[in-house]
């Protein structure tokens, strides 16, 4: 049932090749390679496989919890599949070296390793198990050439090669192979146009219903969605004030043109340029020569590959900053590349702004679609402001909205016979209730109304209610939406939103909302130990770890049954022989100052005492046997003996001049 020689191995190094794993793959292949060099074996039982496999199993637990706080979701799964063929080595390990010839099936199974279960003897050849696994993680590199199938095929002919049936001729059987590894071959390629669909498809659901994600491209709203936005609770990054006060918002990516009433799109000058490193790799500035007056520290979650950071508006300087590559394009996104799982770097900025002022064709900041142009007016109309200065115009509409809307995360259906209204309109004209995305989007258009150019802005809210030290908390719940208008030569954030926006949202929680919390900051913490050796998650897990340990301390000193009397300690024993005569006499003779050396057996002492009392010489050493028996024999003493050993202790005892 063992796989043939040389085959294991060859499998391993093919994996380690894939894998990047060279040196890794030759000392694992080195070792099971080996057992076919030497003739010793283990003779191993049931309960040594089943050691085995648990081992592996609390591995395979360990490697997939730390791959899930350490790395990306995406990345972290890739790497961890890959790592499987060395998650079960030691599994692999033993049935090569073991005696028997297949691993019982009840090793795998703590549901069949029950007294009674039946059909947990039946062997499985778990050489050839190792085998698959190592073929098929040998793939999990995702780099898709024309080797993997090659080694692949070569690997799987010569499995089935040394398992061929003797009644098919050999010529039979290789061109039968041929012909079925050819057509796997142009099938694989054929997969591979599957999985880009199913890939795409998986995308587009991920999107739909997993964590919002910003693209400096293109923003798809929630506008227009009934039911209530789900908030998450995950982490995305932590910020304190290292110089100046601490910025209400952080900007990820900035949009121009509002497209399909619910998306709004970069605009056609939305490519990314690289911004120059300094001497020290850390340090990158995006405009030089300028006043920086404020400085924020943020340790935020990136992707490995890419990442747009979210930084307060007008940064120029960024210090501690150690990625691979910085770029940023006119709308004043900043995307990192060859990131760690975890930054932690400081970003400087002051009143000289990187943003580039309005196109000289207004049409991106300026426009306002169609189907929204009827709305806008409308509503331009009621706050009657056209004759007021800029600034003031953007602090009407704020008040506008402050005043006369509120902020809810709940649609409701559209009602019938309406459904020409877009989202917005409906919005502005109909429920006057809805989340940051709606406001934002009225506040770009009717600024734009008003002849200001305004674009729509996306990114986090600094919440002021959840600190950690001198550092403020910021979740996924807390991505925010506003916007930015070009008043008199400089631009302005405006956020129209209804203050109190965090509070309403929290309205809306689950009763479990501060365990959901808590795991989230501890998964956090747990990165800025694994990438920035930040030791302050202990501060969370502590009391949950410190607890147990001190119920059990308590347990331990006072959970025992306490007397107030004396108690003789042989009589609270529960072992064999416990309640023997022998200490009795024992006990007499110590008195007698007679104690046993520490380096004496109770026969040598007896002895002793023997030779100073030739009187009770029988006694004691028959009492020696009796004592011994009672305590050492697992099927006891006869009653007889029992009657035996008590009169001869007693007699002993009554002659209590002698002792």
């Amino acid at each position: 049932m063992k796989p043939p020689p040389l085959i294991l191995g060859v499998a391993l190094l093919f994996w380690g090749w894939r894998a990047d794993m060279v040196a890794v793959a030759a000392v694992a292949a080195g070792l099971l390679e080996l057992s076919n060099g030497i003739k010793a074996r283990w003779d191993f039982t049931d309960k040594e496989f089943n050691r085995l496999w648990d081992v592996c199993t609390v591995i395979f637990l360990v490697v997939a919890a730390y791959m899930r706080f350490a790395e990306e979701v995406t990345s972290g799964a890739y790497k961890f599949f890959q790592w499987m063929p060395l998650i079960f080595f030691l599994m692999a390990l033993g049935h090569m070296y073991a005696l028997r010839e297949g691993v019982p099936i009840k090793a795998f199974s703590w549901f069949m390793r029950r007294k009674g279960a039946t059909g947990g003897d039946r062997p499985i050849a778990f050489g050839w198990v190792y085998f698959v696994v190592c073929l098929i993680t040998a793939g999990a590199t995702n780099q898709r050439d024309i080797w993997y199938y090659i080694g692949f095929a070569l690997l799987t002919g010569w499995a089935l090669w040394s398992t061929q049936p003797r009644r098919i001729p050999s010529w039979a059987w290789a061109m039968m192979f041929l012909v079925v590894a050819t057509a796997g071959f142009y099938g694989q390629a054929r997969m591979q146009e599957l999985q880009s669909f199913m890939e795409e498809k998986a995308s587009e659901l991920f999107v739909r219903f997993g964590r919002k994600e910003f693209d400096p491209n293109q923003s798809q709203t929630a506008m227009g969605k009934i039911g209530s936005l789900k908030q998450s609770s995950r982490v995305a990054l932590k910020v304190k004030a290292e110089i100046g006060p601490l910025p209400e918002r952080l900007r990820q990516a900035t949009y121009m043109t509002f497209q399909n009433g619910n998306a709004w799109k970069g605009g056609q000058q939305r490519g990314f340029e690289p911004v120059q490193v300094e001497p020290d790799l850390t340090s990158w500035n995006l405009r030089t020569n300028v006043d920086v007056h404020s400085a924020v520290r943020i340790v935020e979650r990136v992707t490995r590959k890419s990442a747009l950071l979210s930084v307060p508006m007008g940064t120029l300087q960024f210090r501690d900053l150690a990625v691979g590559a910085v770029t940023t394009n006119r709308l004043a996104a900043v995307r990192t590349e060859e990131n760690p799982g975890l930054l932690d770097y400081s970003a400087h900025y002051g009143n000289v702004f990187v943003e580039q002022p309005p196109l000289l064709d207004t049409r991106y900041d300026m426009d306002v679609p169609g189907e929204e142009k009827e709305t806008i007016a409308k509503i331009a109309k009621e706050l009657k402001i056209d004759d007021l200065p800029e600034r003031d115009k953007a602090l009407a509409i704020v008040r506008f909205f402050q005043e006369k809307f509120r902020y809810t995360t709940y649609q409701r259906a559209r009602e019938l016979g309406l459904h020409a209204q877009t989202p917005l309109a409906e919005f502005l004209l109909k429920t006057r209730a809805g989340h940051c995305e709606y406001f934002a989007s009225a506040t770009v258009l009717l600024l734009r109304e008003f002849e200001i150019p305004a674009r729509y802005v996306t990114g986090y809210a600094v919440p002021l209610d959840e600190r950690e030290g001198d550092f403020f908390v910021v979740r996924d719940r807390h991505a925010h939406a506003w916007a930015v208008a070009y008043v008199e030569g400089k631009w302005v954030e405006v956020d129209s939103t209804p203050a109190g926006w965090e509070n309403a949202e929290e309205k809306e929680f689950p009763a479990y909302q501060p365990l959901k919390d808590w795991w989230e900051r501890f998964t956090f913490g747990f990165l800025e130990w694994r990438w920035l050796g930040d030791w302050s998650v202990m501060r969370i897990v502590a009391p949950f770890l410190a607890a147990p340990l001190i119920g059990f301390l308590a347990w331990r000193i006072f959970g025992r049954k306490m007397f107030r009397g004396k108690k003789r300690p042989r009589e609270m024993q529960a072992w064999p022989g416990a309640d023997s005569e022998y200490f009795l006499l024992e006990k007499r003779l110590v008195k007698a100052g007679l104690a046993r050396a520490n380096e004496e057996t109770s026969a040598e002492w007896l002895r002793r005492i023997a030779m100073e009392t030739p009187g009770l010489a029988e006694s004691l050493r028959k009492i020696v046997r009796i004592h011994y028996k009672y305590r050492f024999n697992p099927d006891g003493i006869e009653n007889s003996e029992r009657e035996e050993l008590r009169r001869l202790v007693r007699a002993c005892l009554a002659r209590g001049s002698s002792l």
